[in-house]
């Protein structure tokens, strides 16, 4: 069975990123292609064996090589006698790098039942459900994985991430530690910063990510300036994460590591938007868009663009998703920055047709932002509300795939919904969603 062998992590709590090696199926071998912490579909919240996540992650401008590998293997599939194992690995990754989240639960579910002790099918099969929100069949799965192999600290790091998700915060201390025992300090400094500001210890935080940027694990150090950044802008000071973007840019850019550079840019560009500054944020996103052609990435720049009412440079972006056609992730961040740019062009039957045929489609558990946002614009005050609360009680989305997401999006998503509260006469829930947002910035 193959094994896991690389413990860097591919996100602030993510996956140990694919090397520029091969693999073996059947009478094949399969390049994987170098990659860094995008979110193509099992992005980066989920950390898992390298040598079982097919061709490639999908990203750093290799977006088309790496589909022609998984071309390949499809190919292969179609055509060879692989063995049923070769098979529901290959499908089943190609489903997850392209968020087909539906398909790759089907596909290692079915692998598992054949495979009854395979490490690799229970943990992705855990994956898939988590990533979709069904956290209690994924503890179940990450149970059985362990049962199997106790000593994958993958396993450990998911399940923390459920346990996150349902605040359950005593159980994900828990799985922390284990993840540390095995030695893996950066996933265990990842989670735990997540751990500490999710309960409330914004110093302890800090500490742990100012630790986690000195790491000599070059990707954790990058990882840690991102996260910092997140925590940041998350308790107001965004300037502070300002800062913190350019000195993790400064990092990566000595280093050449042009996806771990867009996400801070695409990050960059958001928080020098919120503070006014359209110019410099327009000449970030667009930086963005020159260092990775990955649909999510694509996707993130372009909505700040359309936001900035920089509509040509947002078609722009959204033209360069057409070649990627077919793929349920280009699908899913075609609709997203098609919607974005109906919304900046008043456009709202035709923003808010495209926000709910992907609120339909994506069945990726992640903040609902566009949703609220855009029924907040159109005036449809009371369905804003319901997804600025649905995204006020989920506050560990933003830490189990901080690179998806804009930093301190969840502070200005509880600002904004105590404000339209307000606005509606709802003191009670006015005054506890502000005591909330003034906690969080003391």
């Amino acid at each position: 069975m193959p094994k896991p062998h690389d413990s860097a992590g591919d996100s602030q709590i993510g996956i140990p990123p694919a090397q520029a090696d091969t693999f073996s199926l059947g009478n094949v071998t399969v390049v994987r292609v170098r990659s860094a912490c995008a979110r193509p579909g099992w992005g980066p919240e989920v950390t898992g064996p390298p040598s079982a996540r097919g061709p490639s992650r999908m990203t750093q401008r290799r977006h088309q090589e790496a589909l022609e590998h998984w071309k390949a293997a499809l190919n292969l599939a179609n055509r060879s006698r692989l063995t049923e194992r070769e098979d529901f690995r290959i499908r089943g990754g190609f489903a997850l790098d392209t968020a087909d989240l539906r398909q790759a639960e089907t596909t290692f579910a079915a692998g598992l039942r054949l495979y009854p002790y395979d490490y690799l099918a229970a943990f992705y099969l855990a994956a898939a459900q988590r990533m979709q929100g069904n956290t209690a069949a994924a503890i179940a799965n990450l149970q059985r994985a362990e049962q199997i192999d106790a000593q994958q600290y993958y396993t450990y790091t998911e399940r923390a991430k459920c346990d996150l998700l349902l605040k359950k915060y005593p159980e994900a201390r828990a799985q922390i530690d284990k993840v540390r025992s095995l030695g893996e300090t950066g996933p265990a400094d990842r989670l735990q910063a997540a751990w500490q500001y999710l309960t409330g210890d914004f110093v302890g935080a800090r500490q742990t990510l100012d630790r986690l940027t000195t790491s000599t694990d070059a990707d954790a150090a990058s990882r840690g300036y991102l996260m910092l950044a997140s925590l940041d802008a998350e308790i107001g000071r965004l300037q502070d994460a300002v800062l913190a973007l350019r000195r993790g840019i400064e990092f990566d850019s000595n280093r050449g590591e042009p996806a771990f550079l867009a996400d801070k840019r695409i990050a960059l560009a958001w928080l020098l938007a919120r503070l006014g500054e359209a110019g410099p944020a327009r000449a970030e996103a667009l930086e963005a868009l020159r260092l990775d052609d990955s649909p999510e990435r694509v996707m993130r720049a372009g909505t700040i663009l359309a936001r900035l009412h920089r509509l040509e440079d947002a078609e722009a972006a959204s033209q360069a998703l057409h070649s990627f056609a077919g793929l349920q992730s280009a699908e899913l961040a075609s609709l997203r920055l098609e919607g974005e740019i109906l919304l900046a062009r008043h456009r709202y039957p035709e923003a808010l047709q495209r926000f709910e045929q992907l609120s339909r489609l994506d069945v990726r558990e992640s903040f609902p932002e566009y949703l609220a946002n855009a029924y907040s614009v159109t005036g449809d005050t009371e369905r804003a509300a319901f997804y600025f609360q649905e995204i006020v009680d989920s506050p560990a989305l933003e830490w189990l795939e901080a690179a998806a997401e804009f930093p301190g999006l969840w502070a200005e998503c509880l600002q904004r919904f105590a404000t339209l509260e307000a606005a509606a006469g709802q003191q009670d829930q006015t005054r506890r969603l502000q005591a909330l947002y003034q906690n969080q910035i003391k």
